[in-house]
């Protein structure tokens, strides 16, 4: 029997490699697989932080606002309270004045003045 021969493969011409960037040569080379992951995903990530970054300025932000409404109308009331309480305070005083006794009490109740000779003094004894 005869062996048949070996197949004798000719090495294919080789190519002339273009230059490529340094930038690229990276790819080339092996790296690990984390390497490779971080390598390939460094973009997405910063974008996913910056959206993060972003995300938690506009909550900062619209709760400052918020707050600062909050703020402004509790002042508003404040000072409605306030007037309300000046007001009290005015009614009171005028109600504890003697002239509005007396208009209250000819006006509203039907009293007359006494004629000061019909006033009667009594002497007690101590």
């Amino acid at each position: 029997m005869v062996s048949p021969q070996p197949r004798v493969h000719l090495a294919a011409p080789l190519r002339a490699r273009a230059a490529r960037p340094a930038a690229l040569e990276w790819q080339e080379a092996r790296l690990p697989v984390l390497g490779r992951l971080w390598a390939t995903a460094w973009l997405p990530s910063v974008l996913l932080a910056g959206c993060l970054v972003a995300l938690m300025y506009l909550l900062q932000t619209s709760g400052v606002a918020t707050v600062g409404y909050d703020i402004q109308h509790l002042q508003v009331e404040r000072d409605d309270w306030q007037l309300r309480n000046e007001q009290l305070r005015l009614e009171l005083a005028k109600r504890r004045s003697l002239t509005w006794i007396e208009s209250e009490a000819v006006g509203r109740l039907g009293m007359v003045r006494a004629e000061p000779t019909a006033l009667a003094y009594l002497k007690i004894a101590r």
